[in-house]
């Protein structure tokens, strides 16, 4: 639902559906928001990989938030006997640190970062698409609307 704040306790819908009465409603700028961020997001990723610059053949949201975003938040490891999660690298033991089949991160979920750190994200996957060698009228339209907000 899209609508647009007309005057102090005014709006007009610019959607079919229009808010309900007794009914609470998160509000966020729709030019700039979290929802307009997500769509940038996938529109780039979905770009990149239909462009054939891109030089991974695994999922690619997942590079990217791991390369250019805010990478693990988390790391999980077998210790013999259960599964252990940890904050940092460093608290892994030291013998299986580097065995990817005994542990592995866990990618922060994009919905848990800030509009900033979104941003940022954002901003360093156009570079990297550019300097990959994407250049097509989708992605000049892509980022021209999201640097214009």
């Amino acid at each position: 639902m899209k609508i647009l704040i007309t005057g102090p306790g005014t709006y007009m819908s610019e959607s079919k559906d229009s808010p309900e009465v007794g009914k609470y409603y998160h509000i966020e700028d729709a030019a700039g928001g979290t929802q307009a961020q997500n769509r940038f997001f996938h529109l780039l990723v979905s770009e990149w990989e239909k462009s054939g610059c891109c030089s991974w053949d695994t999922d690619i949201k997942e590079h990217v938030k791991k390369s250019y975003g805010q990478g693990f938040d988390a790391y999980l490891y077998w210790n013999g006997e259960k599964l252990r999660k940890v904050k940092t690298r460093e608290e892994i033991p030291e013998g299986i640190r580097n065995d990817r089949d005994m542990c592995f991160g866990k990618l922060k979920s994009w919905s848990a970062y800030t509009l900033k750190q979104r941003r940022d994200c954002i901003d360093q996957l156009i570079r990297v698409m550019i300097v990959s060698g994407v250049n097509s009228k989708r992605f000049d339209e892509i980022t021209a609307d999201f640097y214009d907000r």
